[in-house]
């Protein structure tokens, strides 16, 4: 009994499951708050604790942020999972370096300032052309519609239709939009968890149409 318990104990050490997230969006849509906001609330996986009221003022790395213009990492452990976040910088010169990430991507996120109407059609092009590079086929989209708690910000089915293509790269994926707020943390733990249960559970390759 006690060589079976060892035994099951390292076949569970030497296949922890570790998921890569890729993050990515346009300048300015808010993605490196939003990960340090899933760092905050999300890194912990006590749900009793986990600290998704806190607001944006109490959290020092919310205040402090500046353009990426590189590379910023997320690293944390929820529900057993190893989970790795890549957040590029989305300004139009630097684009040219997310297709590195694509054949390591286990997960997509797509960031987009649902505030802001002037660029959807920017974003809604730059996405599809993310989602028809051969590296991400099958990929699972995840779509937060930051900025939420922003005057004139569009709810997430609306967003799903102004800013998400709807042809092409979600053929045989399975899509998800969810409205979120880095500022005030609303959506964002239950956004990226749901994402984390759905790799987990293997990724299909179905599109999923619910917002």
């Amino acid at each position: 009994a006690m060589m079976s318990l060892v035994s099951g104990c390292c076949e569970w050490y030497f296949h922890k499951q570790e998921l890569h997230f890729l993050m990515l969006g346009l300048d300015g849509s808010g993605k490196t708050s939003l990960l340090e906001r899933i760092k905050h609330d999300v890194g912990n996986d006590d749900p009793s604790t986990r600290r998704t009221s806190t607001p944006a003022t109490a959290i020092p790395q919310l205040n402090k942020i500046s353009p990426t213009v590189g590379l910023n990492i997320g690293r944390f452990e929820v529900r057993g999972v190893n989970t790795i976040i890549w957040d590029l910088g989305g300004q139009s010169g630097l684009r040219s370096i997310w297709d590195k990430y694509y054949p390591d991507t286990h997960g997509l996120i797509w960031v987009v300032d649902c505030s802001d109407a002037s660029r959807f059609e920017e974003a809604k092009e730059t996405l599809e052309s993310v989602l028809h590079q051969s590296e991400l086929d099958g990929v699972p989209l995840l779509v937060l519609a930051n900025k939420a708690d922003r005057p004139g910000a569009i709810g997430s089915e609306e967003v799903k239709r102004r800013c998400v293509a709807h042809e092409g790269g979600l053929v045989r994926r399975q899509v998800k939009v969810v409205s979120v707020s880095a500022w005030d943390g609303r959506g964002v733990a239950e956004a990226l968890l749901g994402f984390i249960d759905l790799l987990k559970r293997g990724p299909g390759h179905s599109t999923d149409p619910s917002p």
